[in-house]
């Protein structure tokens, strides 16, 4: 499991992506600078490189 999580999120801190990434077993915490809560829009390379590389692919 990955989790990927803006360092710059003002609605959920990071705090607690570091926090949820420490319940879930096994799981690696991506921290993505210069990214809010919509990682997905603030930093689509990274995440896709993030998403491609879990999957092995």
């Amino acid at each position: 499991m990955t989790v990927c999580w803006g360092t710059e999120d003002t609605w959920i801190p990071f705090a607690k992506g570091q926090e949820l990434a420490g319940l879930i077993p096994g799981a690696r915490l991506v921290p993505v600078p210069e990214s809010g809560h919509l990682v997905p829009l603030d930093a689509p390379a990274r995440l896709t490189s993030e998403v491609l590389t879990f999957l092995g692919a």
